[in-house]
């Protein structure tokens, strides 16, 4: 059954489907305090969108990660936001390069990025961002 999660229509947050980020099994998951998950929403926020999250924002992204949503995934509702989408000029070429500086921390040329532009165009910002952040596991997921 495919379940969307609700992400707040209101601050511009993409949906992503649960299915792509079931969350690990109730033996290995690892349990955190609010403020850490507060932390990471302060993080990413100022990491990606280059600001403070409103308290609402914070709210939303603990709640999440306190549901049980991957780390990975809650960094791709960010990255497939349409404000993030704003801050790379509205273009999917240069989402993609900065999706890909940022999660991997290096720049990528446009010759590199045409087969990259190519599959955020076919699956999507949500899919494509949480593609980039869980094949590179660890750079940017804290």
């Amino acid at each position: 059954m495919l379940r969307k999660l609700f992400l707040g229509a209101a601050i511009g947050l993409t949906l992503v489907s649960a299915h792509a980020v079931a969350a690990p099994p109730e033996t290995a998951r690892r349990y955190h305090s609010d403020r850490y998950y507060e932390k990471l929403a302060f993080d990413w926020v100022r990491l990606y969108l280059n600001r403070d999250p409103s308290p609402r924002e914070a709210l939303l992204i603990v709640n999440q990660l306190r549901s049980g949503m991957s780390q990975q995934a809650v960094q791709a509702n960010i990255l497939a936001s349409d404000e993030y989408f704003r801050l790379s000029g509205r273009q999917t070429g240069a989402f993609v390069r900065r999706v890909y500086g940022d999660v991997n921390g290096q720049q990528l040329g446009w010759v590199d990025a045409v087969p990259l532009i190519k599959r955020a165009n076919s699956v999507g910002r949500a899919r494509f961002a949480l593609e980039m952040l869980t094949a590179n596991q660890g750079v940017r997921a804290y």
